[in-house]
């Protein structure tokens, strides 16, 4: 029960927030996507719901979706790969969900180009899936290479050796197949090769026959 009366200001705000809101075709036109690429970023939480209710229809406030491709646009660089393909495209190539390499390359603070990052939406960042393999392979065991821990952290590689000597990091072994490459890499690779895997279920490992990647 109201008890005086509610000030000009907030109700102000308030009507000044409800403005601004997109739902989310309009909010996928914002940002340069379909409607369908909204819920993905969603979903994870790296795009928040101006309402957060279960049933409510999702909606979304302009400073939330600049907030997102603004983290993108933080990782614009000069990139010397020259594999470089939009998002969309690159999750497809190395067959992991759009929202986790979006996920991954904001947490691993990956390199991206873009013609123009001030302007730039979503289709307009491009990403190296090579880089995305490598980084999705030791990701898969919840670790980073020494050479990543050190860009993420802001400092050197010596650093870095220093902090995992006194313990203040930890390391971590991770197995390598006799090809030289992290188990995540080498299924990606015989995925794109076209090796099949046998059916298991959806959570079991991915398993390939000896015949069909020797």
């Amino acid at each position: 029960m109201l008890t005086g009366y509610v000030p000009t200001e907030i109700i102000n705000d308030i009507a000044t927030d409800f403005d601004v809101l997109l739902n989310a075709t309009d909010a996928g036109e914002y940002l340069g996507v379909e409607r369908f690429m909204i819920a993905k970023p969603t979903k994870p939480g790296l795009l928040k719901k101006y309402f957060e209710e279960k049933n409510a229809s999702p909606m979304y406030h302009r400073r939330d979706l600049d907030g997102f491709i603004g983290k993108l646009r933080a990782g614009v660089e000069r990139s010397k790969a020259e594999d470089l393909l939009d998002i969309a495209t690159a999750s497809h190539r190395v067959r992991i969900p759009t929202e986790r390499v979006v996920e991954t390359i904001l947490r691993n603070r990956l390199p991206l180009l873009a013609v123009d990052p001030a302007i730039a939406r979503f289709p307009d960042f491009s990403v190296s899936p090579a880089v995305l393999r490598e980084v999705i392979a030791t990701d898969h065991h919840g670790t980073v290479r020494p050479t990543r821990a050190a860009k993420i952290l802001g400092v050197n590689l010596r650093t870095i050796h220093s902090l995992m000597d006194t313990d203040v990091l930890k390391s971590c072994d991770i197995e390598e197949l006799k090809s030289g490459r992290l188990p995540g890499v080498e299924a990606v690779t015989q995925l794109d090769r076209g090796a099949q895997p046998l059916p298991l279920e959806p959570r079991a490992n991915m398993i390939f026959r000896r015949s069909d990647v020797l």
